[in-house]
Order: structure tokens, then sequence, then C-alpha cells
């Protein structure tokens, strides 16, 4: 199960994490608002922007120590050459919120959703959390859940 895993992970870095912008580039790319965009779940306001490749972007508003304790978790999670979205502080002046700050990371394109019952998850789809979870632990997500795989 563990090569199947790490067979995954390969997969997944060469096929979409590669094509991630990293995060001195999050920090000054041009990027634009989505009209009428966001998704409606999670504590604080959230808006899509997208850039010149029509690459999206979600922007998270959030309070600076938020926005640092995620920007130090894709940097730890990057120096142990883990699977991470690369996240950047950004002040963005939005339509009717004025001068924020919050962070931007990539979309990803995920499809679909983990199934709430652990008991109906693929053998690969444990390991992978299993294999994960600890690092939530270090970095301090402890509201991880499956909404966020």
């Amino acid at each position: 199960m563990r090569r199947e895993l790490r067979r995954a992970q390969r997969e997944l870095r060469t096929t979409i994490f590669a094509a991630l912008p990293d995060d001195r580039e999050l920090e000054q790319i041009d990027l634009l608002l989505v009209p009428e965009s966001g998704p409606e779940a999670g504590s604080r306001p959230q808006r899509v922007l997208s850039d010149a490749q029509a690459r999206r972007y979600l922007f998270k508003l959030a309070p600076p120590e938020h926005v640092a304790a995620e920007c130090f978790a894709a940097r730890v999670r990057a120096l142990a050459g883990r699977l991470h979205v690369p996240t950047a502080r950004r002040t963005l002046v939005l339509p009717g919120l004025g001068e924020v700050v919050g962070m931007v990371q990539p979309e990803l394109p995920i499809v679909g959703v983990l199934d709430p019952d652990p008991l109906r998850w693929s053998k690969l789809q444990r390991e992978a959390i299993l294999h994960d979870h600890p690092w939530d632990w270090l970095l301090a997500n402890l509201d991880t859940h499956v909404d966020q795989y």
C-alpha cells in the first residue's frame, strides 16, 4: 500500500502540483476578481481570483497571524518535500470591502469530496489520510475534516 501511495503522490506532483505557482510568484502575480465568486462555506469571506493564464486562486480574508500560520505550514511541508498548496500573504482592494489582508492559494482541480464515512474509503484513501494526519497535528491544523481532502 505504501508503494501505491508513493506512486499516487508522484503522479500528483508531476501532473498537478508542478504547474502551481510557488509562494514567491503568488506574492507578486497580477490577479483579477472573478465577479460574484467565492465559496459560501467557511468562517471568513473568500473570493475567487484569476490571472492572465486563466489559472484560478482562492483569496481568504484573515487576520495577519492566521495568514502567517498558513504560510508557515505550507513552507514546512515544502521543506519536508511533502505535497502542499502554496500560500502567500496579499493585500488586495476588493469591491465593497476596500483594502483587505488575507491569503491567496491556487485552486486545485479536485473532483468530488472524500466520503464522510471512513468505512467507505478505499485502502489508498485511508493510507493517505493516515500519512497526512500527523502533519496536521504538527502544524496545529486541528479543525481537519473530510471536506479539506
